[in-house]
């Protein structure tokens, strides 16, 4: 008995992988497809050695979009081609179309909110470029990323989350279609600042290997999100309580379909109670699923994942050192 709790725990602790298999959302009248995005969760973190300018403070990383996916152009061990830039993800991974399988990793496999689909293994990597920034020598996950590519009609050699960042102030800016990085010192505090900036919001952040979580409350409950770039809507669990859920409008019934055969129902959703902090956010959509598979991979519940219809509500600053998240808004909430 004590052996296999001894194994559960290394699982979740040090090597269980929920990794980012893109999951299609297939209206069941319409056919329209949309994705979104269920995630890796491995703890541990990439340690990048980065090689810049030193005299340079800040970069700017044009993002292009495929549907609601975030892409940069990049550079992996001298190929070009697309990274998705998912901080649902908490480490580098690559497509196994392009990129050579290495050690198959025990107890790891690729899974989701549509179930477990396949084994991970690891590849090392001499050279990652992205924008001005290089990185060296360092590892990374390798999984079929081919159905992400089918479904875009792109060429995605893999994606990164928030830990390629870590040493940066992280200003996501949709609007713009950009990420722009600040330097920041041991404290968290830019190296290069004119001038003070304030945010119209400012919260507090919970970070879980790399992954960043903050509190909301929806129908005035307390809730738990990922902020998920990786995720082309809004994601909540359907374990909700049944207040939360019922003050969310359905507007169809939908399957998602994984990157294998799996498929689970989901409903699509308007959002109509959802603040944080003493602003509210209307007229964003939401998938309804279920995301034991998560909770199982991150250790502990969570209600759901904000993704693009949350991240165009404004220009998002993250500081993983102060862990602090600021927000200026741009369109559409309130204060209450």
């Amino acid at each position: 008995m004590n052996q296999a709790v001894d194994v559960k725990k290394s699982i979740l602790v040090v090597t269980l992988v929920v990794f980012c298999v893109r999951f299609m959302l297939a209206d069941s009248t319409s056919g329209l497809i949309i994705h979104a995005a269920d995630h890796q969760v491995l703890i541990t973190e990439a340690h990048p050695v980065l090689d810049t300018d030193q005299e340079i403070t800040s970069f700017t990383i044009p993002l292009k979009r495929a549907g609601n996916l975030m892409l940069v152009d990049a550079l992996v061990d001298g190929l070009p081609g697309n990274l998705i830039f998912d901080t649902g993800s908490s480490r580098i991974v690559l497509n196994a179309i392009y990129f050579r399988q290495g050690r198959k990793v025990n107890n790891q496999v690729s899974a989701g909110v549509t179930g477990v689909s396949g084994p991970i293994s690891q590849t090392g990597i001499d050279k990652i470029l992205i924008s001005e920034i290089e990185y060296r020598k360092l590892m990374a996950d390798v999984t079929d990323l081919g159905h992400i590519e089918k479904a875009r009609n792109t060429k995605v050699l893999g994606l990164f989350g928030f830990s390629l960042f870590a040493e940066y102030e992280i200003v996501l800016d949709l609007q713009k279609s950009q990420v722009v990085l600040h330097k920041i010192d041991y404290n968290g505090n830019r190296k290069m600042q004119e001038a003070t900036v304030n945010f119209d919001l400012e919260i507090p952040i919970t970070q879980v290997s790399g992954i960043v979580f903050i509190e909301a409350r929806m129908a005035n409950k307390r809730c738990t999100f990922c902020i998920d770039t990786g995720a082309e809507t809004n994601v909540l669990s359907n374990k909700l309580p049944t207040k939360i859920l019922n003050s969310l409008t359905v507007l169809r019934r939908t399957k998602l379909r994984g990157a294998g055969s799996q498929s689970t129902e989901a409903l699509f959703c308007l959002m109509n109670d959802f603040s944080i902090g003493k602003h509210r956010f209307s007229d964003m959509n939401a998938l309804v699923t279920n995301l034991s598979h998560m909770t199982y991979a991150y250790g502990f519940f969570i209600d759901g994942m904000l993704g693009n219809d949350f991240l165009e509500k404004g220009v998002f600053c993250f500081n993983l050192t102060k862990n602090k998240l600021g927000v200026n808004f741009v369109v559409s909430s309130h204060e209450e």
